[in-house]
């Protein structure tokens, strides 16, 4: 396991991946900041939290949209959106990195 030192919404946070995973993940994460920061430009009395739920859903209807395109096997699909759920719950439930 690798530690994956990652950034979102200026909170920084440590994660433990498989060493196959971290570029994977490093990806996530740049492309949750921008959804983030898209939604934000849109919505400026937003809460963090809401702000987070609305990107982590325009990235997953995204992704289930481009999987129409793709034609990706389904069983793919779904793991790859469980796992990036796990991280998105696991780092809201995580105690603030000072």
């Amino acid at each position: 396991m690798n530690t994956l030192n990652i950034e979102v919404m200026g909170r920084k946070i440590a994660l433990s991946a498989p060493e196959e995973e971290t570029d994977i993940l490093r990806e996530a994460v740049r492309m949750l900041n921008s959804k983030i920061e898209t939604v934000r430009a849109q919505n400026t009395v937003m809460e963090s939290e809401t702000v987070i739920i609305f990107a982590a859903l325009n990235l997953v209807h995204d992704f289930l949209r481009d999987q129409g395109r793709n034609r990706f096997d389904c069983d793919e699909a779904e793991n790859f959106l469980d796992h990036m759920i796990q991280i998105c719950q696991q780092q809201v439930q995580a105690p603030e990195n000072n």
